[in-house]
C-alpha cells in the first residue's frame, strides 16, 4: 500500500481536483458544464442583485441569489430566476435547484414555484439549510411530487 498524507489545498489545488472529477463524469455521461452569472444594475451603474449558477446536463443549479438590502421587495430576485428560468428551458433542463437558510428565504421561493425537499436542521447552529426544486418538464412533476411529497 502506498503512503499518503492529508493536508489542506490551496484554490488552484482545488479546481485541478474539480477538474479531475468533471473528466471522470465526461466519461459516463457527457457534461456540459457552463457558470452562469446575472446581474441586476440600477440607474447609476451598480450592481444591486445578481445571481451565480451553473448549468449542468439537464439542470440548473442556483447557488448565489443576492439582493442588495435596500432594493429588496421591489422584484428583483423574480426577475433574475425567471431569466435563469428562461434560460434552463432554451437549454431544455428539467429542473433548477437552489438552497437557502432559515434566515435567508426559505418562504420566498414556494411563492415561485420552487418545492422543499429537504432541510438539515441546526445548520448553521440555530437555523435549517433548506433545499428547492422547480420541474421544468410535465413529464418530471409526478415522480418528483411523488418522490418528495411523502
Amino acid at each position: 500500500m502506498t503512503n499518503f498524507s492529508i493536508s489542506i489545498g490551496n484554490e488552484e489545488e482545488g479546481e485541478w481536483i474539480r477538474s479531475q472529477l468533471l473528466a471522470y463524469n465526461a466519461k459516463h455521461a457527457p457534461t456540459v458544464y457552463v457558470p452562469i452569472v446575472l446581474k441586476a444594475i440600477d440607474d447609476e451603474g451598480r450592481i444591486v442583485g445578481g445571481l451565480n449558477a451553473v448549468h449542468l446536463w439537464n439542470w440548473i443549479e442556483v447557488n448565489i441569489l443576492w439582493i442588495d438590502e435596500q432594493f429588496r421587495g421591489q422584484g428583483i430576485g423574480a426577475q433574475l430566476l425567471a431569466q435563469i428560468e428562461e434560460k434552463a428551458k432554451e437549454w431544455n433542463c428539467d429542473y433548477i435547484k437552489l438552497n437557502t437558510f432559515t434566515f435567508q428565504a426559505p418562504n420566498y421561493y414556494p411563492k415561485l414555484g420552487y418545492k422543499e425537499y429537504a432541510v438539515i436542521p441546526n445548520l448553521p447552529p440555530g437555523f435549517s439549510h433548506h433545499f428547492f426544486i422547480k420541474e421544468l418538464t410535465e413529464q418530471l412533476k409526478p415522480i418528483i411530487t411523488d418522490r418528495y411529497n411523502k
